[in-house]
């Protein structure tokens, strides 16, 4: 019983830190666009929202080159290290 609920937890970590880092990413449907326009100004807010047509091909661009990996490698890794400091914790407890 524990080997599968070890996983499911691994599992869930490891895809909610790569959803949420995903979501961050400054491309306009995803929620990282709206913080970013939080902070431009009138006249370069109005050019980030120009991009917005573009936004799906840019994704792809990103998913194509390798760069998207590279900006969700740091939140594997942070889940990496959770798992193991919480299995580690789990482990000196029982």
């Amino acid at each position: 019983l524990y080997d599968p609920l070890k996983s499911i937890f691994q599992f869930s970590v490891v895809i909610n830190l790569i959803l949420g880092v995903f979501n961050i990413i400054p491309i306009p449907p995803l929620d990282g666009s709206k913080m970013l326009s939080t902070v431009l100004s009138y006249e370069h807010n109005q050019k980030f929202e120009a991009i917005a047509a573009y936004s799906f091909p840019l994704l792809l661009l990103l998913m194509i080159s390798g760069v998207l990996s590279v900006i969700l490698s740091p939140a594997l890794h942070l889940g990496d290290f959770l798992i193991r400091f919480f299995v580690m914790l789990l482990s000196v407890n029982l």
